[in-house]
């Protein structure tokens, strides 16, 4: 019941994959009493320079399909020192039992607040769908992203902007699985870019979770992603790490 699902967010990942060296891929499920410390590391490698970044934050689900986040952001680019930049909050709530339909759906907020109060914030807001045939797990998220407040440049407009991010993953062992990330940005939700100005980057990617005692786990995550348009970055190396008690 789930393969033609499961074809159809293959078929949207072939032009998948960039957004920022440090984004991870939202998941639908919450765990009921979940909480986690969690690290989130990346860097894209560009023609003519780089850009890091690092966040750091705390979560908790604070009801059985309700979790929420808070975490402060570092970035750092070519000839430049690391920055703190400011803080991000994040809301993901599920929206269907798990395993209930033949996709699991949750919807995930976000909200991006600069430490200077002249930059402009930005919120994010979308779908999350996984499904599953086997032993392959299948994520799609259509994001989509506004600012508000702060200063435009000149000649600068404000609008929404269509990401996405997917995923197909293969469930070897609990403590290592395998599979594909793709993240990537279109431009306006309603007036797509050209292929060339808009940003893909897809590449393998590496999964697992042990139990370090009683209840707690490290959770991990990484991908070697490749862009895949001249808008995007040459190479990105993302990865996450979640302390879960």
């Amino acid at each position: 019941m789930r393969k033609p699902i499961a074809t159809l967010i293959l078929s949207v990942m072939g032009t998948a994959a960039f957004a920022g060296p440090d984004e991870y891929l939202f998941l639908p499920i919450v765990e009921q009493g979940e909480r986690e410390i969690d690290l989130k590391i990346g860097r894209a490698d560009f023609r003519d320079g780089f850009e890091s970044a690092v966040t750091f934050g705390v979560g908790a689900a604070i009801a059985p399909r309700w979790f929420i986040e808070g975490y402060g952001v570092w970035e750092k680019g070519a000839g430049k020192s690391s920055e703190f930049k400011g803080l991000e909050f994040e809301s993901k709530v599920q929206l269907t039992d798990t395993g209930e339909y033949p996709i699991d759906v949750g919807i995930i907020a976000e909200l991006e607040l600069p430490r200077d109060h002249k930059a402009q914030r930005e919120f994010v807001l979308g779908p999350m769908f996984q499904t599953e045939t086997g032993h392959v797990q299948y994520n799609l998220n259509v994001i989509f992203e506004r600012t508000f407040g702060g200063q435009l440049d000149v000649g600068e407009d404000r609008n929404t902007v269509l990401r996405y991010q997917g995923q197909v993953k293969y469930r070897l062992q609990p403590t290592f699985e395998f599979g594909v990330q793709a993240f990537g940005e279109v431009g306006k939700w309603d007036d797509w870019e050209r292929r060339d100005e808009q940003t893909h980057n897809i590449g393998p990617a590496v999964f697992g979770k042990f139990s370090v005692g009683e209840r707690r786990f490290i959770v991990y995550n990484a991908a070697w992603l490749f862009g895949a348009t001249d808008a995007s970055p040459d190479r990105t190396f993302r990865a996450q790490i979640e302390l879960e008690f």
